[in-house]
């Protein structure tokens, strides 16, 4: 039995959206699922469809159906809204991924949509549920993980970046423009992190370096909590991207009151030292 489904996500405001291709970061506060190429030949009836969320708890690959996350809707509709529930019934870290299965009842002049509900392909080996591609989430405890409004300038190189930006554009060379995500180095890397919760600290460090700083909340509302800090070293002067941009990845840690993470993303920036202009500024 072919059907169709077409999936809508819908995010609230404290919703993570990752690249193309990657899991939502984040809970869907409510899913629109379209089914269509139901039978067409009669012999069945579409009554509806069952809905679950499946999950990878041990992170191998493997969805499995999560207990209490399973609806039947009875219905003549193909496009049906579904409420996920609460982020509190969704373990922070783990990857969920939407299935859906078709129901239908025999049709035809001996059925006449009576009867025992039919499950559409049983026969795949999962009790007839498809997993819906591309419908993989992910809970978090962070509200943003965009690296632009992580990782920042401070005011005064901000304020020198749009001064060098104005430069490169009056001279005709707009190639040569620094998107907010590019650093001089030795720049303080301002950090500035919201979490859908309060964690004990969140940690950050440069992969494949010994920098790293772990910051306590500066603020809690009502919608988690803040974190502010910065990460420099002395030694961080000159030391990326005088010849070539150097990418520098960081890694960002939810840590619980032992230390141990949470949950981590990584997200990356971009040191550009090639031009001279940051050595007459005596910021950093």
């Amino acid at each position: 039995m072919i059907f169709t489904i077409l999936l809508c996500l819908h995010f609230g405001f404290l919703c993570t959206f990752a690249a193309a291709g990657d899991p939502f970061r984040g809970l869907p506060s409510d899913v629109s699922l379209h089914v269509s190429n139901l039978d067409q030949t009669g012999n069945l009836i579409y009554v509806g469809i069952d809905f679950a969320v499946f999950q990878d708890e041990d992170k191998d690959g493997v969805f499995t159906v999560k207990e209490g996350k399973v609806k039947r809707f009875l219905t003549n509709h193909t496009t049906i809204t579904v409420d996920l529930g609460s982020s509190d019934e969704y373990k922070k870290g783990v990857m969920y991924k939407l299935a859906m299965r078709t129901l239908y009842t025999p049709g035809g002049p001996e059925g006449n949509g009576v009867g025992e509900i039919i499950i559409a392909d049983y026969s795949n080996g999962r009790e007839g549920w498809v997993l819906i591609p591309n419908s993989e989430f992910i809970p978090t405890y962070f509200a943003d993980s965009n690296g632009d409004s992580i990782i920042r300038h401070t005011e005064k190189w901000e304020e020198n970046r749009q001064k060098y930006n104005a430069s490169k554009v009056a001279a005709g060379l707009d190639s040569m423009v620094r998107p907010y995500g590019v650093f001089w180095s030795g720049e303080k890397f301002m950090i500035d992190i919201q979490t859908t919760e309060e964690v004990p600290a969140i940690r950050v460090s440069i992969n494949d370096s010994s920098y790293s700083t772990t910051i306590k909340a500066s603020a809690v509302t009502t919608s988690g909590a803040i974190y502010r800090g910065k990460l420099w070293n002395k030694d961080m002067l000159n030391k990326w991207g005088n010849y070539i941009p150097k990418e520098l990845t960081f890694a960002v840690d939810a840590l619980d009151d032992s230390n141990t993470v949470l949950e981590t993303f990584e997200t990356t920036i971009l040191v550009d030292n090639r031009d001279l202009y940051y050595r007459i500024k005596k910021a950093f």
